[in-house]
């Protein structure tokens, strides 16, 4: 609000509204991305708890490694 005093300051103002609304788009896109790989990787632990291990990567690993 102190922009309506000083005329000078109206473009920088306007310019750091702008800008935080692009930064909270891409904050919101981050966040739909984190949200889906932690779905995923939920997913995928149930997925394994049902063939009886307990980490996800457990897979990679036998299949690396084989069962010991």
């Amino acid at each position: 609000e102190f922009s309506r005093f000083h005329k000078e300051i109206t473009p920088m103002f306007d310019g750091l509204n702008n800008n935080r609304v692009h930064w909270k788009e891409l904050a919101d896109i981050y966040q739909a991305k984190v949200d889906a790989i932690e779905n995923e990787r939920k997913r995928l632990e149930e997925e394994q708890a049902k063939k009886g291990t307990s980490d996800p990567l457990a897979h990679i690993f036998l299949s690396v490694y084989g069962q010991g």
